[in-house]
């Protein structure tokens, strides 16, 4: 039997370029509204991989605050409130060049295409949106119940698992937390960067295939 397919995109850094600004103040806005209290706005690096939920609630944990799960869904409406509202007409421009180039010729060729992304689910479809590439995916695993992306990658995985029974899973990413979620389910990965020492650093961590655009979508599908 011929192997399916599936490849799960990470959005920002991969897709498009790194976050508007927009994006991350509707975090703010969502706790501070939420808790009627300013927060500390100064950048914390260890907030650096995890999901849209394990950053309020880090977030929330250094205003003294404790933000249980449903709490975070209300504090989620407010930040997606505040996109939708605040997003300027041109983040579509924010898509990198080639994508839809290679999401179409991906779907041409049945490979099945997914979204694996930090970003709290309805923020993530907003972002999609936006950039007009929602349409495209089936598969979808947002960072809105999971703290962490290697704990989306086993839902990913555990939800795939019961979709097929023979498949090969990849996922394209641009953060070293991507690549350690696709190794924890034992996923291929593809590096999307243009950094040189970011590239270094994937191929020291083991990652085979490393890009730096989209133009070569064949070549990348041919490796998949």
């Amino acid at each position: 039997m011929k192997s399916t397919k599936v490849v799960l995109f990470d959005i920002d850094g991969t897709l498009c370029r790194a976050p508007h600004p927009v994006f991350r103040e509707s975090i703010y806005y969502g706790l501070e509204t939420f808790f009627n209290q300013k927060f500390n706005r100064i950048k914390k690096d260890y907030l650096s991989g995890l999901t849209d939920r394990g950053i309020v609630k880090r977030l929330a944990e250094d205003e003294g605050f404790i933000l249980n799960n449903k709490d975070c869904s209300k504090v989620f409406k407010l930040m997606n409130q505040y996109t939708i509202k605040n997003i300027p007409h041109d983040y579509k421009e924010y898509l990198f060049e080639n994508v839809h180039k290679t999401l179409i010729f991906f779907r041409k060729n049945n490979i099945g295409l997914g979204v694996i992304t930090n970003n709290e689910d309805k923020r993530a479809r907003t972002k999609l949106k936006l950039l007009r590439i929602n349409h495209y995916f089936k598969y979808f695993y947002g960072g809105g119940n999971t703290d962490y992306k290697f704990e989306t990658a086993k839902i990913a995985r555990a939800d795939l698992d019961d979709c097929f029974k023979n498949y090969s899973l990849t996922i394209i990413g641009d953060h070293i937390g991507d690549f350690e979620a696709a190794k924890s389910i034992k996923a291929s990965f593809i590096a999307v960067t243009k950094d040189s020492e970011s590239k270094v650093r994937f191929k020291k961590l083991g990652c085979k295939y490393v890009i730096d655009s989209f133009s070569d979508y064949k070549s990348i599908a041919n490796f998949i």
